[in-house]
């Protein structure tokens, strides 16, 4: 296993634990803002690595996926279609 693919699959496991816990509060009607507002950044998180990991096997190259914290200012548009061209390295 990879850094890149345990770290992928360690954020699906706390988004799934996330929103089986978010589930279960909304059938009980006990959801609050601070639930709802944790549930957007880790899958949000989550969406940026995704997002990384599809953009590293379509174009199959392989090496570190990245999270995007700003937008690109490289210049280079050759992945253009990728959010993730920061430079980050996601743990």
């Amino acid at each position: 296993m990879t850094k890149q693919s345990t770290a992928l699959a360690v954020h699906l496991r706390q988004a799934q634990w996330l929103l089986d816990e978010l589930a279960f509060d909304a059938g009980s009607d006990r959801l609050d803002a601070h639930q709802i507002a944790e549930a957007v950044v880790t899958l949000s998180q989550l969406n940026a690595l995704l997002s990384g990991v599809h953009a590293t096997i379509v174009s199959g190259v392989g090496g570190e996926v990245f999270m995007k914290t700003s937008p690109s200012t490289s210049g280079d548009s050759s992945h253009e279609n990728c959010p993730l061209e920061t430079g980050q390295k996601f743990p």
